[in-house]
Order: structure tokens, then C-alpha cells, then sequence
């Protein structure tokens, strides 16, 4: 017993002096972390003034970068002009997620929808030769993530359900099923 509380002794001696080593570097890191953030939010408040002055560059606002607060809001706020939402990043495109949300039976939900779909899918990178938009619908995903895939020459569309094809055909078919069964109405329904 004496030899194991003198081990365990020894042994806590070791790790107090390795955490005694380790505060210096942690308090290196956070202060190196916190220099990256700010450079980042500087980097984001030069490409808002960027974007302001000229028109939104599409190719880079659909692109995840580690981009500071202000300027993830901007771009949040340049897809919601365009009629998109934007959340997160999908990891294996680093692009950012994408989302569409229609008003069950409204052409000009319908109309809003294409049009940014038409503009972003073009910069979106393939994956299994197709780009994705998620659907932000009224179930609120209670089944399962509804995703919509498009290639990028808007030629073909499919509509998935945590990857399983639920309906495949034209960007057009595509947005009229969306439309009618996977619609987002803030009122209610």
C-alpha cells in the first residue's frame, strides 16, 4: 500500500508540473486565437465595404471561410435578398449551405426561387455531379433533412430525403413538388 501511495504521489507531482508547463502555451494560443479573430473581422469589414461598393461577388459569397461575425451576417443578408437563406457549410464542398424555403401556391415565391437557384447553383462545387440547396419546409424536418440537387446546368433536379430519392425530373418539376409538399408558410398552414 505505501509503495502505491507513493506511486501516486509521484504521479500527480508529474502532472501538476506538466500542467505548470502547458498555462504558458494555453494563454499563447488564446492569444493568438483571439489576434486570428479580429484579422478575421477586419478581413469581413473590408469585403462588406467591398460588396457595397460594387455588386455581391457570388463565386466568394458561396464559399465557407473562417470570416468573423459581421461578415457571416452580411452574407447572410445578401442571400436573404436574393431569396435564400444560408447556414453552416457542408464540409465536403466548403461551400455554404444553402437553403430555399417556398410559400405553398405563390408564383412569386416560385419565381424568387428559381431565379436564385439559377444564379447560385452555377458556383455551388458537384458532388455525384450535382449541387445541393436544402429546403427549409413547414415539418420542419420532423422525417428527415429534404434537400434539393440540381446540376449545374439546371437541366436536372431531384428532390431527396436524407439522401434517398424521393422524386426526380426538371428544375421546374422539381420546384412545383417542393412548392406543394415541402412548402414553408410563416402563418401557419
Amino acid at each position: 500500500m505505501a509503495e502505491l501511495t507513493s506511486e501516486l504521489v509521484d504521479m500527480e507531482s508529474q502532472r501538476d508540473n506538466l500542467f505548470a508547463q502547458r498555462a504558458p502555451i494555453d494563454r499563447k494560443i488564446e492569444h493568438v486565437t483571439k489576434r486570428i479573430a479580429h484579422f478575421n473581422e477586419l478581413i469581413g469589414e473590408i469585403m462588406i465595404e467591398e460588396g457595397r461598393k460594387n455588386a455581391p461577388d457570388w463565386k466568394t459569397l458561396v464559399r465557407q471561410e473562417d470570416d468573423g461575425r459581421k461578415y457571416y451576417e452580411y452574407v447572410q443578408s445578401q442571400f436573404a435578398s436574393i431569396g435564400l437563406g444560408c447556414e453552416g457549410y457542408w464540409a465536403d464542398t466548403n461551400d455554404r449551405n444553402v437553403r430555399i424555403k417556398m410559400t405553398k401556391g405563390s408564383q412569386e415565391s416560385y419565381d424568387i426561387t428559381k431565379r436564385a437557384i439559377e444564379l447560385i447553383a452555377p458556383l455551388l462545387t458537384e458532388k455525384d455531379g450535382m449541387v445541393r440547396f436544402s429546403i427549409f419546409e413547414h415539418s420542419l424536418s420532423a422525417n428527415g433533412i429534404y434537400m434539393l440537387w440540381v446540376t449545374k446546368d439546371l437541366q436536372r433536379a431531384k428532390v431527396t430525403l436524407n439522401r434517398w430519392d424521393k422524386f426526380e425530373g426538371t428544375l421546374d418539376e422539381a420546384l412545383t413538388r417542393i412548392q406543394r409538399d415541402h412548402y414553408y408558410d410563416e402563418v401557419g398552414d
